[in-house]
């Protein structure tokens, strides 16, 4: 009876070992969720406030990049007017995915400009 009560208590131990494992899991997942969730209200905040602004009101940036000009421009027609070699400076400081092969200068402005709220027609499809 000792026995059986000894190993049922130790299976209860190691029942509850594992569901704290498994909670600490739970809450590692949520807080990488939060993580996301807040970068997505940041950067969402700040593609709503550049997508009405005019072409030469100042853009906004998301929290954490460090705004200098250049490399990123401050208003939306500087933006529309940056060359290929700009583009490419821009969107590494923004951390953008590098866009493979030879990318046009309508495709660079496109992934800044999608990346930072702003309309931009491109022709490049």
């Amino acid at each position: 009876m000792r026995i059986k009560q000894s190993q049922s208590i130790q299976e209860q131990k190691e029942l509850l070992q594992q569901i704290q494992k498994e909670q600490r899991q739970l809450q590692e997942e949520m807080q990488k969720i939060r993580k996301e969730l807040d970068q997505f209200n940041s950067i969402s905040s700040v593609r709503l406030h550049n997508s009405f602004i005019g072409r030469w009101d100042p853009l906004r940036y998301p929290p954490g990049i460090l705004v200098q000009n250049p490399p990123l421009p401050s208003t939306k027609g500087e933006l529309l007017q940056m060359n290929s070699f700009r583009c490419k400076i821009a969107a590494t400081h923004l951390k953008l995915p590098t866009l493979l092969g030879s990318a046009s200068i309508e495709e660079r402005l496109k992934q800044i400009a999608d990346y930072l709220g702003v309309p931009y027609q491109c022709n490049c499809m």
